[in-house]
């Protein structure tokens, strides 16, 4: 019987990550850190470097 919790379909594939950053990774092809600076880049037009 397979783990059912570890393979997650998203849009009609299945995700192997074990841990969430993996998972993330595999479907937006990003890191979750990557993602959130662009977040805050959209929201104050500067990166989090920029805004130090």
């Amino acid at each position: 019987m397979k783990d059912k919790k570890r393979l997650k379909k998203t849009n009609n594939r299945v995700v192997h990550g074990k841990t969430p950053e993996e998972r993330f990774k595999e479907i937006y092809g990003i890191t979750i850190e990557e993602w959130n600076e662009r977040q805050f880049k959209a929201k104050t037009g500067m990166t989090p470097d920029e805004w130090y």
